[in-house]
């Protein structure tokens, strides 16, 4: 069953209006990138090891009900 319906859509290109013309040339590869200027990375001045949570000095990091009450209050559960 074929449709022949007409859209709303303002912006709709109905196949049969768009006709690509024979002399389309493709698009022109994009440009090679230029070098880097110098740079100097940002310091990160952490007094915490690599892969060592910042938790308050009264949590336990091995407390799995510590760790969940750190985003869930009780009276929010409740």
């Amino acid at each position: 069953m074929v449709r022949n319906r007409i859209s709303n859509d303002i912006d709709l290109v109905q196949p049969t209006q768009y006709i690509v013309p024979k002399n389309r040339v493709a698009k022109k590869p994009p440009l090679e990138p230029g070098l880097l200027p110098p740079f100097s990375p940002l310091p990160i001045h952490n007094e915490y090891e690599y892969g060592e949570p910042s938790l308050p000095d009264y949590i336990i990091n091995k407390d799995p009900w510590q760790l969940f009450n750190l985003f869930w209050l009780k009276k929010l559960i409740n």
